[in-house]
């Protein structure tokens, strides 16, 4: 358990190990208003961080965006994103360093402030409506499944749930190539419930999402992101080793060595930037 419950109203609190007040807070079981908060932790993604926010603006309601520490053009482009967005963009800042995946987070306490677990969860507590998703800098909406998230929007109405979706990998060379890994759809929880019972653990190498036996679990189909992966940037580096031992991990840096030394895997097809960047086409 990731928080304390302490009264029948279900409110769920959370104290870090640090003891700083300033980031204690708590997740009720208040009534939300119908709609869904996208939430993105940010370092330094300023190649990529403008498409993902445009490929959702104004399929979510709110955008929560949560800078940890960002040290380049990250948050002004955030910023100068929110004056003209159709969806609400909030901005805060996270200002601690979390510890990356594989044995630094392993080595780190839940509930410290330095765990990607209590980051996320904290994260979710600045989250407006009914539903969140756990989004990503490097995330692109898929402009295919925009119908397919609204008819989610149906059920999700009638009770609460949480949702896989699936993604694909869109590797981008240095000279901006683009290829679409067709032979590796991977599918996890994104879209849930923001209820305090649903929130984030510790399980081996990063942070998973927990809910009780109750909820609703629903698989939706069809693709529902591209994640860039760009060949010219350390895509790793919030991995603390660089070798890796989930599967997916493996196969997308197998694929970057190759595509690096001028070979194509199989299962890689190359694609023009317009089926990714909606507004690119």
């Amino acid at each position: 358990m990731q928080g304390i419950f302490r009264n029948k109203s279900q409110t769920r609190q959370y104290r870090n190990t640090e003891g700083f007040r300033n980031f204690f807070f708590s997740r009720d079981a208040g009534k939300r208003p119908e709609g869904i908060s996208a939430m993105l932790r940010v370092r330094n993604e300023e190649s990529k961080i403008r498409d993902a926010l445009v490929s959702i603006d104004g399929h979510f309601q709110e955008i929560v965006v949560v800078d940890n520490a960002s040290i380049d053009e990250t948050v002004a482009i955030v910023r100068d994103f929110a004056a003209h967005a159709r969806s609400t963009v909030l901005l805060y800042s996270y200002p601690f360093r979390i510890a990356r995946c594989g044995s630094e987070h392993n080595s780190t306490d839940a509930q410290s402030v330095y765990s990607l677990v209590y980051f996320y969860n904290w994260s979710l507590a600045q989250c407006s409506y009914r539903y969140a998703a756990k989004w990503d800098a490097d995330m692109i909406l898929n402009s295919a499944w925009i119908a397919q998230l609204e008819s989610l929007k149906t059920s999700m109405k009638q009770a609460d749930r949480v949702i896989s979706i699936s993604q694909r990998c869109v590797y981008k060379t240095a000279d901006n190539q683009y290829f679409e890994d067709t032979d590796d759809d991977n599918s996890e929880v994104r879209l849930f419930a923001n209820r305090p019972e649903i929130d984030f653990a510790k399980t081996d190498n990063y942070e998973v999402l927990t809910w009780p036996e109750n909820i609703i679990h629903e698989r939706a189909d069809g693709i529902a992101f591209f994640e860039l992966r760009y060949l010219t940037e350390n895509e790793f580096s919030h991995w603390s080793e660089g070798e890796f031992v989930t599967p997916r991990k493996i196969r997308e840096k197998t694929i970057m060595d190759s595509l690096r030394a001028g070979d194509v895997p199989q299962g890689l097809k190359q694609i023009e930037p317009g089926q990714v960047f909606a507004e690119r086409s």
